[in-house]
């Protein structure tokens, strides 16, 4: 089965006029972005598996201001990959092992630090993909204002789940 996991880093005002939060209506009138920057991993172990039957991981920034990701899995990391304000960011779907997991790292700066990052976490095991965003290291106490993405909200989305489920919010 075929999976384009996209992260959609909705940052910008998502009220709508009920007070509600409203990130699909954000989406809706903010398409996607058409400039994509492809990465392989950047500078991760040329002897990791990409699972090119699987798909690509996909992230949207749909914020007026340029952000930063860095590819991570147990034999490496990529270098900061800048990812301009209404562009994405492309990579297939690998796996260091069956079952260990691949993280991009999302941050506002060009510079990793600790709890200031929002994380696109995914892992193939026995050719499932199971994915989710985490506030892990960002989040302090009950605030999450360290996490990028938090205030105006983040999503993930995959055509084949959304037929089934719907945007994930």
């Amino acid at each position: 089965m075929f999976f384009q996991t996209v992260v959609l880093g909705a940052l910008a005002a998502l009220a709508a006029a009920d007070g509600t939060s409203r990130l699909e209506s954000f989406l809706k009138s903010n398409p996607a972005p058409s400039n994509v920057t492809v990465g392989n991993g950047h500078g991760i172990d040329p002897t990791v598996e990409v699972k090119r039957g699987m798909g690509n991981a996909v992230l949207g920034n749909r914020c007026d201001h340029d952000i930063w990701v860095w590819s991570v899995d147990g034999k490496g990391s990529s270098d900061a990959i800048k990812v301009a304000a209404r562009t994405q960011y492309r990579e297939p779907f690998r796996t260091p092992c069956e079952g260990c997991g691949v993280v991009l790292k999302v941050s506002n700066t060009p510079d990793l630090q600790g709890g200031h990052q929002t994380q696109f976490e995914y892992a193939i095991s026995n050719g499932q993909l199971y994915y989710d965003i985490s506030f892990v290291d960002c989040a302090q106490g009950e605030g999450a204002d360290n996490c990028p993405g938090h205030h105006n909200g983040l999503g993930i989305d995959s055509p084949e789940v959304r037929a089934r489920c719907g945007l994930i919010m």
